[in-house]
């Protein structure tokens, strides 16, 4: 009884500890969440703004003074070209390294997007991710935990009940309550090895990189960005998933697909991961593995009306004309019964 008091005193601050470490990687996560959010919106207003407001100004004045140039009106040339030049100081997307008027027709809006906030959005989004998924491993660890004292109370309960008994129906108990703290023992040992495996810093600030990259369409950059963050984290199933993203705008499809294969061995099983591998089986003419993995798209989202388009696409492909209208069919009426639920709402 004393033992597996001791015992059942060392599970619970195991489990005090483990709730502790779920609680504060919650809080981290939303404090990732919250400036993942923070920083796209600012972004996307900043872009909305250089680009639809400054842009189209600089453009116009600068249109302005040539044609003023044209008409030998040097006066009015100079003064487009004075107001055109100070808008340059209003952001850094009408200056170098996004736009060089002796060179460029517009400015690198997506460099300019990937530096503003495309790489560190994505940076704190993955960080988000990642300690979000340690708070629900320690959480479970923590309820396992409570688990284990659950089954230990029993043991002291008929440990309690054996010294109240005579013969041999009082080893009985004492068997049965060993075998419950022994199996609980060996159980708790399991749960506090076993490890919890999130990408590093580092590998997440590889990664995003690279979909800071692969967003300004330079896949062959991303991919060497890509493949630092797998260094670092073999088991990165989003890298993984990206990488394939870059081989398939390379038009290298062997590769996406081992890729998109090796981000759902890792665990990414959404929609989007089997959609991208289902399609690249389809120009592979791998159409038996595309319909599986079509089949499977409709499986996780049943009122998904790409997928009805791409299994239509594959059975078409295969020569199934019937299947494939049918399947069309069923994405148009989709497509018509949300369009509906949109302008209701």
């Amino acid at each position: 009884i004393a033992l597996v008091t001791i015992i059942a005193a060392v599970v619970g601050y195991l489990q005090g500890q483990a709730s502790i470490r779920s609680d504060r990687a919650l809080r981290e996560a939303q404090t990732f969440a919250i400036e993942a959010l923070s920083q796209k919106a600012a972004g996307e207003i900043e872009i909305g703004y250089a680009w639809t407001d400054l842009w189209r100004s600089w453009s116009e004045l600068d249109s302005q003074a040539v044609i003023a140039a044209d008409f030998d009106d040097a006066a009015a040339a100079e003064r487009y070209d004075t107001v055109r030049d100070r808008l340059i100081g209003l952001s850094p997307l009408l200056a170098p390294p996004y736009f060089d008027p002796d060179q460029d027709d517009e400015p690198d809006v997506a460099a300019y997007e990937a530096d503003l906030y495309v790489v560190n959005s994505t940076y704190l989004t993955e960080r988000f991710l990642a300690t979000f998924e340690m708070s629900e491993a320690w959480g479970d660890k923590a309820d396992t935990y409570v688990a284990h004292l659950t089954i230990l109370a029993v043991t002291l309960f008929l440990y309690g009940l054996s010294v109240t008994l005579l013969g041999q129906v009082r080893w009985l108990f004492v068997v049965l309550g060993s075998l419950f703290a022994l199996v609980t023992v060996v159980w708790v040992i399991v749960v506090y090895t076993r490890p919890i495996s999130i990408p590093s810093e580092p590998a997440i600030r590889a990664y995003a990189e690279g979909v800071g990259r692969l967003h300004q369409e330079s896949p062959e950059a991303a991919i060497v960005s890509f493949d630092q963050a797998l260094t670092l984290a073999p088991a990165y199933a989003d890298a993984y998933f990206e990488r394939g993203n870059a081989y398939f705008d390379l038009e290298q499809l062997d590769q996406a697909a081992a890729n998109y294969e090796m981000a759902v061995n890792a665990g990414r099983g959404d929609i989007s991961t089997i959609m991208e591998l289902g399609r690249v089986y389809y120009f592979q003419g791998r159409l038996a593995d595309a319909l599986r993995l079509v089949q499977t798209e409709l499986t996780l989202g049943p009122d998904h009306v790409v997928s009805y388009l791409d299994l239509g696409l594959v059975n078409l492909a295969a020569g199934q004309g019937e299947a494939a209208q049918g399947a069309f069919e069923q994405a148009m009426t989709l497509a018509g019964q949300q369009v509906a639920a949109a302008r209701a709402a």
